[in-house]
């Protein structure tokens, strides 16, 4: 592993081109919370580089990669335009915070009542990698079955099925799916499809995007705050973070943390045994996350 904890805008990284497997970012909202939020003399100064953020987002993530982006439940809105333009929508997550919310504020602002929550954008990266000429395992399938001179159809009755969707040439949705392995020995005893199907199973995995729901999570996080000692104005509950990684990554994923905050996400990566780059560019966070790093280095991960 090769982790960092950098004091510097991250901005000014050299991270090479597509080697992030998940970007965390956490960016100041614009006027929410914490000296940090009231940097720019407006909110059109604060997009322009919003735009900047989602452009260096889509050089260092993979085609294959994760990004989750934070905001708030409002301003997020503008930030969502921008990234659309360069990422695939999956989820656009409503993260409940408090369980309680004064009913008298929502009487003054005369809007509908709603509990303490932010958004956070969940996008994958290739919007159309199914389709991507590098994706050798869905032209050798195609390229097979053309072979035979077969269609769909013809799949479908041979292999016993009623919809044959592992066979696509224009695929539907961005995740392209491939026979399992009794399906795909069946298709051998054709003459044809003779590559090892352990060997086009593993090429598979290592094309699609990493995600494993082990949590069973909705687009509608609950996770309260935690009390911990690190300082920040906008913490992040550690259990979150680690959910989200977890169900994004592989062993070996590299994990690039744009706004390192507290250091919540480098402890979340720290006790899920992920590799990660992160930027905080005041002093006084980048030592506290330096100190938390240390802290957690000595800790047995107990999740």
């Amino acid at each position: 592993m090769n982790n960092k904890v950098i004091l510097d805008d991250w901005l000014n990284n050299d991270l090479p081109d597509k080697s992030q497997d998940v970007i965390m970012g956490d960016p100041p909202y614009f006027e929410v919370k914490g000296e940090f939020d009231f940097i720019w003399s407006s909110f059109e100064e604060y997009l322009i580089d919003v735009e900047k953020w989602a452009v260096e987002c889509k050089r260092v993530l993979k085609d294959n990669g994760s990004l989750f982006w934070f905001g708030d439940r409002k301003k997020i809105a503008h930030s969502q335009v921008i990234f659309d333009k360069y990422f695939n929508l999956e989820n656009n997550i409503f993260w409940q915070k408090a369980e309680k919310c004064q009913m008298e504020m929502f009487d003054t602002l005369r809007s509908f009542y709603c509990r303490g929550f932010e958004r956070i954008l969940f996008y994958s990266n290739h919007h159309d990698l199914v389709n991507n000429e590098q994706n050798n395992v869905m032209n050798y399938i195609m390229n097979e079955r053309k072979k035979m001179n077969w269609n769909y159809i013809q799949m479908d009755q041979f292999l016993g099925i009623k919809a044959s969707s592992c066979f696509w040439d224009k695929p539907t949705s961005h995740d392209y799916i491939i026979p399992d392995k009794k399906h795909w020995l069946k298709l051998q005893t054709t003459g044809y499809f003779k590559r090892p199907y352990e060997d086009l199973r593993k090429e598979y995995e290592d094309l699609r995007r990493p995600f494993n729901n082990d949590f069973k999570l909705s687009d509608h996080f609950f996770y309260t705050n935690e009390k911990n000692k690190w300082e920040h104005q906008t913490k992040k509950p550690v259990k979150m973070i680690k959910q989200m990684l977890h169900s994004t990554t592989r062993k070996d994923s590299k994990i690039l943390i744009p706004f390192g905050g507290s250091g919540t996400d480098v402890e979340a990566c720290i006790d899920l045994g992920l590799n990660y780059t992160c930027y905080e560019i005041d002093p006084k966070h980048y030592e506290t996350i330096k100190k938390r790093e240390k802290e957690c280095l000595k800790q047995p991960s107990l999740f």
